[in-house]
């Protein structure tokens, strides 16, 4: 038998960083040698190190030539560098947060509002884009942060939220706004359409390294803040639910590396204009081929981004015409079984609908509680709320801790849930996708380490998918996903297992198996488990204890064989069976209901 390859947290790898500043330094020369005065390969690579401080190195250059390269081509190659970094970063943080590979850097109204800025600087202050005085990149900068902040707060009015859909669609109102602002400034001044053109349609005119060492510091504050959440990225990319699950501040998280990507974006369009296509192109790119771990893509596409940007600058100024560039429109011992579980008065209300109302709930260590009951019940909305994704009222506590008081990740260390549905995200293989159980035990700047590394290897082991570590999630069977997912979970190393219908869409040999492996994990790890079950018979045979929610409400309570009696089954399903015994085991067997008379019609 082969051995596996060795399990790591995933990282870029020295090739891809290798062939990345291979093609950036090749980008950054054939920018300095490219031009109407052709310059050498060997000159420019030593005016190239003769930037840095202290080196001076002797060229066969005349006065010109070296004051063309130093002046002109340098600083605009590394200006270009930097706003193609900037663009490609923040166009793949955008990607991230809102878990879309076409999203781009102007997706919250920074394009709109730049343009905004920009052409009311021209229009007012005077001056050409082409001079690029002072005021028009702070205006465009200011204009680009203030499409964000309107996008945000427009945003935030809807159901007081922070949601995708929400911000997605504030930031095409706003954009829509202030582009008609702009197009109404442009038409009662249509002697300025030509300088509000020349900057919308992007380009890279500089006047030395001013424009370069403006912007500088905003793209490293940038490039900080979304490189320090590149892990999270790859945790939200299984969803908001799922990401809170698992002790992320998804709401948190999402306006930093927002604010950080909005940053870096409206620096760059500040004295580069609406260049677009990069922030698209390049991270979706690098995904394709790279692989789609934030930890890869964010480090890929901004070293990419800036090469794409000045190869794309070269073809623009080869042009016989005048210059404007357009690139796109914790381990618990064996059988240690401390934890309660209860719920008091526990109730969920949505938009004026009452989903939940007073379940009162003690789930003792170590047990099995199933919550079953018919579609509607309530059954997902308690687990939800009991792992702290939907808002409700009442208490839940574990060993006498209100999990309202503790911070997210401390919930998530505590409860972990399995959804019905979960998000497989495109690209990810099951160690990957598994080593993201880690997240409640990190820090917010941290990465996974050997620790974090074993715990999740170990929880493929338990789940018996170890062979599995290499495979795209995608591409799993329902049973092998159900084990991945259930992986996951486990390596949140957590005290309560909350499983949401962990058997649907399983056929009957998987559901059984599934079953047996939670059970077999709960002896174990000492874990105590809470699973919405809607297969009546498996939920007899595992569980230890039923607990029946019909309407909102906990209607009844106790061991399987006396919850599930023929008579409560008919009133909460309205479904006639046979409760039988087989092996001292109970089943419910469905009957046809013969006479039924349908509708005429």
């Amino acid at each position: 038998m082969a051995a596996r390859p060795e399990l790591a947290a995933p990282s870029v790898g020295w090739r891809w960083w290798l062939g990345a500043f291979a093609v950036l330094f090749g980008a950054i020369l054939l920018g300095a040698m490219v031009g109407p005065a052709s310059i050498g390969f060997a000159d420019a690579i030593k005016v190239l190190v003769s930037l840095l401080p202290g080196i001076e190195l002797t060229t066969g250059l005349s006065e010109l030539e070296l004051g063309i390269l130093e002046v002109v081509r340098f600083p605009r190659v590394f200006l270009g560098v930097l706003v193609g970094a900037a663009l490609s970063l923040s166009g793949a943080a955008y990607q991230g947060v809102f878990r879309n590979p076409l999203a781009d850097p102007y997706l919250l109204g920074v394009a709109a509002g730049a343009g905004l800025g920009a052409t009311l600087a021209i229009v007012f202050a005077g001056g050409g884009a082409d001079s690029i005085v002072p005021i028009i990149p702070a205006a465009a900068f200011v204009g680009a942060i203030l499409g964000v902040l309107l996008s945000y707060g427009l945003g935030r009015t809807v159901g007081g939220s922070r949601t995708v859909t929400s911000l997605i669609l504030a930031g095409v109102a706003v954009a829509a706004f202030l582009t008609a602002i702009q197009t109404f400034v442009q038409q009662r001044n249509a002697e300025t359409l030509r300088e509000v053109y020349d900057w919308i349609l992007g380009r890279l005119v500089t006047t030395g390294w001013s424009e370069f060492k403006l912007i500088l510091p905003y793209v490293l504050i940038s490039a900080l803040g979304i490189f320090v959440h590149r892990r999270a990225l790859d945790v939200m990319s299984v969803g908001d639910e799922e990401a809170s699950s698992l002790g992320l501040q998804v709401g948190r998280t999402r306006l930093i590396v927002v604010a950080s990507a909005t940053l870096g974006a409206a620096a760059a369009v500040a004295v580069a204009g609406l260049i677009g296509f990069v922030g698209i192109i390049v991270p979706h790119a690098v995904r394709l081929v790279a692989g789609t771990t934030y930890r890869r893509v964010l480090p890929l596409s901004a070293l990419l981004g800036g090469a794409f940007l000045v190869l794309a600058d070269i073809v623009a100024r080869s042009v016989p015409r005048r210059t404007i560039l357009c690139a796109g429109a914790a381990d618990l011992a064996e059988g240690d079984v401390t934890t309660r579980l209860s719920v008091h008065s526990l109730g969920v209300e949505i938009d004026r609908s009452v989903l939940l109302t007073g379940v009162d709930l003690i789930v003792d260590p170590g047990e099995w509680l199933g919550l079953i009951g018919p579609n509607g019940a309530g059954k997902t909305t308690l687990l939800r709320a009991v792992a702290g994704l939907v808002d409700s009222f009442g208490n839940v506590r574990v060993d006498g801790d209100d999990l309202d008081e503790l911070s997210a990740g401390e919930r998530a260390r505590r409860v972990a849930l399995v959804p019905q549905r979960p998000i497989i995200p495109p690209g990810m293989d099951a160690f990957t996708y598994v080593l993201l159980g880690r997240t409640p035990h990190l820090g917010y700047f941290a990465s996974e380490g050997k620790h974090d590394v074993e715990i999740a290897s170990r929880a493929l082991e338990e789940m018996g998918v170890a062979e599995l570590s290499h495979r795209d999630i995608s591409t799993l069977s329902g049973g092998e996903l159900q084990r991945v997912v259930l992986a996951r979970a486990l390596a949140q190393e957590p005290e309560i297992l909350l499983l949401d219908e962990p058997t649907s869409a399983l056929d009957v040999g998987n559901q059984q198996q599934v079953l047996e492996v939670i059970d077999g994990m709960r002896s174990i790890r000492g874990l105590t488990v809470v699973a919405a079950i809607h297969d009546l018979t498996l939920a007899a045979q595992f569980c230890d204890r039923l607990a029946l929610l019909s309407e909102g409400e906990l209607v009844a309570s106790g061991p399987p064989q006396q919850v599930l009696t023929e008579e409560t089954i008919r009133v909460h399903y309205d479904a006639t069976v046979n409760i039988v015994w087989i092996d001292d085991q109970l089943a419910v067997i469905p009957t046809r209901q013969n006479g039924v008379e349908l509708p005429e019609g």
